[in-house]
């Protein structure tokens, strides 16, 4: 004997979505919360000369793309600002270098359409060794500093890189 089931019926589901990031949700709380995010405010654009800190120690471009060509390797023990010895091992301008980059282009985050997403080569690096170019956002990561008086080589030789895009998070 078999057993008769009742018809499936099609079911309607309710959902809110936010129109920045098309992330869905049940609740319109939710997605009301998420599009008060907002976009990121860009801090730089497109042409600014910015740097991304020190630390590199890969440098195989053009020299007149550091910003502390003068680094010393392997600097030795000496009084840093902070009346600390340097064992030529720390992440400063004292022991590693600084690299000038170009703001390259700005677009959003695919995995969070939030986030304001900076692309910023470098002529320091050939590409050889590592990467030329990265991405990197208003936070975490290093959030691109502008420089004040950049190099004016640096400044007119940054146009060629106008409008790449990294694929590396720097």
């Amino acid at each position: 004997m078999a057993i008769e089931k009742p018809p499936l019926e099609v079911e309607q589901i309710v959902l809110f979505r936010c129109p920045i990031c098309k992330q869905d949700y049940v609740k319109e709380a939710f997605a009301r919360n998420c599009l008060a995010r907002g976009l990121d405010k860009p801090i730089v654009k497109v042409g600014d000369i910015v740097s991304m800190g020190y630390g590199y120690a890969w440098f195989d471009g053009d020299i007149r793309w550091v910003m502390n060509p003068n680094v010393r390797v392997n600097p030795g023990p000496e009084p840093s600002p902070a009346k600390k010895l340097c064992r030529g091992a720390c992440f400063g301008s004292c022991c590693t270098m600084g690299f000038y980059y170009v703001v390259t282009a700005i677009d959003h985050s695919t995995e969070d359409p939030h986030r304001t997403r900076y692309h910023v080569f470098t002529k320091a690096m050939t590409g050889k060794k590592r990467p030329k170019g990265a991405y990197t956002f208003n936070t975490e990561s290093g959030a691109p500093q502008i420089i004040k008086r950049p190099s004016p080589f640096v400044v007119k030789d940054s146009k060629s890189l106008i409008g790449q895009k990294a694929a590396y998070l720097i």
